[in-house]
């Protein structure tokens, strides 16, 4: 199950700022997670204000400012894209996603819509659960290659334009993200 939600002053509230945003959203990550293979599991993505994710960003990461999504994987990776064997169904669980739609917008280039900035995060953040990540080249390079994928076949983003190619390298090189 795919579970989105909006938390609002420490509670979660109906989505309602970011809710035309939330079924190309869904439709895209439901894709996505067909793609990789990981439909049945399940996954959580909550929006929060640049404060909520600055004090989420404090708590585990040791940094005092915001950031545009930080993931949480349920599980331990060792190899990217591949989750260990689950002995029990509730361990059908990639983990959360949280997104700050404020810093998002902040750092939205101008050439993308902001739903497909938001693709674009939501892409990487799912990455990041399935035990993906940017911390040398190489793998930086493997991360851009399978966002580019979900991109190109989950969206209407051409993942190649150079615009697209830019939010994606920002986030290789981890500038606006976090991941615990």
């Amino acid at each position: 199950m795919l579970r989105i939600a909006v938390e609002t002053a420490g509670r979660t509230a109906a989505p309602s700022s970011v809710s035309c945003l939330l079924p190309s959203l869904r439709a895209h990550l439901k894709c996505a997670r067909e793609l990789l293979r990981v439909a049945d599991y399940d996954m959580a993505v909550t929006f929060v204000s640049a404060e909520r994710m600055r004090e989420i960003n404090q708590q585990y990461r040791g940094v005092g400012a915001s950031t545009d999504v930080l993931s949480f994987p349920f599980h331990e990776v060792t190899t990217p894209g591949t989750l260990p064997p689950v002995e029990f169904e509730d361990e059908k669980d990639l983990g959360d996603i949280f997104l700050s739609l404020d810093t998002i917008q902040a750092q939205q280039t101008s050439h993308l819509t902001l739903q497909d900035e938001l693709k674009v995060v939501a892409t990487h953040g799912l990455c990041h659960l399935l035990g993906y990540d940017h911390d040398t080249q190489a793998n930086a390079t493997k991360m851009a290659e399978k966002e580019r994928e979900i991109l190109e076949r989950c969206s209407d983003i051409d993942a190649r334009a150079s615009m697209v190619d830019v939010a994606i390298r920002r986030r290789a090189s981890g500038d606006g993200d976090a991941k615990r």
